[in-house]
């Protein structure tokens, strides 16, 4: 393991510089170069291990949510650059063990990626109250548009900072919930054509199956909160088959073959100011504090850096409660005309105005 002997600077600063630096190494390496045992990924674990001593207590929510979307996507690409991961690859079954593997320390505490997706949606703490109750809802659904396993049906990695964090997770919504957009203009002009009394059929993402309890309670609240991402015109359509109950929702296939190009591709659209200090995309050495020629020798080895997590073997969790939900500025009304209990789509909760996480 790599270890940080150095006071660590701003934890947002740190991810996004990583995040950016490894989205840009991998996209200048190429789908078919090993990067492997080379001085660029031994040099970027040792940067890498500055997020060991980051002090993520003053963060306020918000920021918190920023630090763990950049975190959760960075340790995805990490290990697959790592594992010398390669596009076409099915992923299916290396799925859980990946998730539960694989693990960064942060804070002087180890999270996998599964303990970020926890904290990030407050899954067991939700199950402690009744389900349909204002607390049992997901904080921000939109939270799965943002986080990349990396496959072909992934969302893309962004880099997300806490200033432009709502209008970003709505972007990141709808690029991804608008693929499918006319299969489903398709489908609804099949059903007026078939006439009166035809149930429609409405295609989502699996995503809606998998975590479909994230995004309503009903079947109607589902399709219209994913009809508050569509362009207006497709919008008001699904909303008036949502409002009918006429209809049956069914899942797109989620290819599950690793798409590691594509999954960087959005890197090369986001400019270097979209973090402070950003280094040169072609130096992955480059940081402050740093002797390039000394990074590869404070390193054990790349693979190293995934370490066994604290939680197995005894460690605690974060039980911090999220307050009531609040709305947001992507609340969504269900069928009817009646806003759903405790906001809706992109509706913030835990802490107030500022908060998403528990």
């Amino acid at each position: 393991r790599s270890i940080w002997f150095q006071n660590a600077r701003e934890p947002l600063l740190v991810v996004s510089e990583l995040l950016y630096t490894l989205l840009n190494l991998r996209l200048n390496a190429g789908p078919d170069k090993d990067l492997r045992d080379t001085d660029e990924l031994n040099n970027f674990t040792a940067a890498a291990a500055e997020l060991q001593l980051v002090n993520i207590n003053d963060l306020s929510r918000i920021q918190l949510l920023a630090f763990f979307l950049n975190a959760y996507n960075l340790m995805v690409l990490h290990a697959h650059v790592v594992r010398g991961s390669t596009d076409n690859t099915d992923f299916k079954s290396q799925k859980i063990p990946f998730t539960r593997d694989n693990q960064y320390m942060i804070a002087a505490y180890n999270y996998s990626l599964a303990e970020i997706e926890e904290r990030l949606f407050c899954r067991v703490l939700r199950a402690k109250f009744p389900k349909k109750s204002d607390k049992s809802r997901a904080p921000e659904p939109r939270v799965h548009f943002a986080l990349s396993l990396g496959c072909a049906s992934s969302p893309r990695i962004r880099i997300y900072q806490p200033e432009t964090l709502d209008d970003d997770l709505q972007q990141a919504a709808i690029e991804y919930l608008t693929t499918n957009a006319p299969k489903n203009r398709a489908r609804m002009q099949a059903s007026v054509a078939a006439g009166k009394g035809r149930v429609a059929e409405v295609i989502l993402p699996k995503l809606f199956k998998w975590h479909k309890d994230d995004f309503g309670f009903s079947k109607q609240e589902i399709l219209a909160y994913y009809a508050s991402f569509m362009p207006d015109g497709m919008r008001e359509e699904l909303l008036e088959v949502a409002r009918s109950n006429n209809f049956v929702i069914k899942y797109d296939k989620f290819d599950w073959s690793l798409h590691l190009t594509k999954a960087c591709s959005e890197a090369s659209r986001q400019p270097q100011r979209m973090i402070t200090n950003a280094p040169n995309q072609n130096s992955p050495s480059a940081y402050r504090g740093r002797d390039p020629a000394d990074a590869g020798t404070s390193t054990l080895g790349a693979n190293q850096v995934f370490t066994p997590s604290l939680h197995e073997v005894g460690g605690g969790g974060n039980t911090n409660i999220a307050d009531k939900p609040a709305p947001g500025r992507n609340a969504y009304r269900v069928p009817g005309g009646q806003p759903p209990q405790g906001g809706g789509g992109g509706g913030a909760s835990g802490g107030g105005p500022d908060g998403f996480m528990c």
